[in-house]
């Protein structure tokens, strides 16, 4: 239902997955605000979802990235005791994550 042309929805979706669609971004654009005010207000926060999400192509997401102090981190499970290779992007106002 996503692309990385088209990260926030496909066009021409039948219109029951254009629902499911626009009620996740609804929420995704409600994330981006709710952690841009807590950057304004200094509250540390972070945010996790798969490294190759399109989460992380919306246009929410790719201003909140573009915000002083917010960092991508990319973190593969198995290099701390997983037992396979799961890479996890966190953006985050947390720059000790990056570590």
């Amino acid at each position: 239902m996503r692309s990385a042309a088209c990260p926030q929805g496909l066009p021409g979706l039948p219109e029951l997955d254009e629902q499911r669609v626009q009620k996740a971004n609804a929420i995704y654009w409600r994330m981006a605000a709710f952690f841009t005010a807590c950057s304004a207000a200094k509250v540390l926060w972070s945010c996790a979802n798969p490294a190759n999400s399109y989460l992380w192509l919306t246009s929410w997401f790719q201003e909140l990235a573009k915000q002083p102090g917010v960092k991508p981190v990319v973190f593969d499970q198995c290099m701390h005791g997983g037992q396979r290779r799961v890479s996890r992007q966190w953006l985050t106002s947390c720059g000790e994550l990056a570590a």
